[in-house]
């Protein structure tokens, strides 16, 4: 994958870590509370769309983000940050706020 920036790389050499709710839209993932999910470990990562605030799109050059996505069958995934695969889904928003429930934390308010 490669960063607007240019940075190519790994996902979690990219990133720094594995956590992440990786969506094929970055209009899945706007509005979503980014800053409760950064503050557990979990970027927002889109494979194409207009970057909305707090969320990274990045290229898929070697096609293996989508592929993965293409056999989940789902639009959206999202990955934990101990490496485990929470859940996927076609919907980025109900994933974000079924793990932020599930960890007990506060629902955040919406954005617009």
């Amino acid at each position: 994958m490669r960063l607007p920036s240019g940075v190519a790389g790994l996902f979690d050499d990219v990133f720094g870590g594995p956590g992440a709710l990786i969506a094929r839209e970055a209009g899945g993932l706007a509005g979503l509370p980014g800053a409760a999910l950064k503050e557990l470990g979990v970027d927002l990562v889109a494979l194409s769309g207009p970057e909305p605030p707090r969320v990274t799109v990045v290229e898929d050059v070697d096609g293996v983000d989508g592929a993965w996505l293409d056999t989940l069958a789902a639009g959206a995934v999202l990955v934990r940050p101990d490496f485990h695969l929470y859940g996927a889904g076609d919907a980025a928003a109900e994933l974000a706020t079924g793990f932020l429930a599930r960890l007990g934390a506060p629902a955040p308010a919406a954005t617009l």
